[in-house]
């Protein structure tokens, strides 16, 4: 086995990951969403939270980071250089953007 197909296996597995992550992270904001009044009722502290805000940012960025991966994963297992191309300008601007966001 070539080291540029263990690169590319590298890369699969770390976006399959990636990608369960992901559609974790999305469960995770539609769950919020849909238990949104019962946990303000429930729960004393989350009164005055904007939950329901809160849970459609952790949808997005969770779908984000799913779709993400799987344009990396499938660019990388069928070999499509576009795929591989969009994937890597996605990660190039979110480098670039968190700095923005952590001082």
């Amino acid at each position: 086995m070539a080291l540029h197909d263990l690169g590319r296996y590298i890369l699969i597995g770390v976006n399959i990951i990636f990608t369960a992550c992901g559609l974790g992270i999305a469960a995770a904001g539609i769950f919020l969403l849909v238990q949104a009044e019962q946990l303000e009722s429930d729960v004393e502290l989350l009164q005055d939270l904007p939950i329901t805000e809160t849970s459609y940012v952790l949808m997005m960025l969770g779908f984000a980071l799913a779709i993400t991966s799987v344009i990396g994963a499938v660019g990388a297992f069928k070999k499509q250089r576009i795929m591989l191309t969009v994937y890597l300008f996605v990660i190039f601007a979110l480098v670039l953007v968190r700095p923005h966001f952590y001082p």
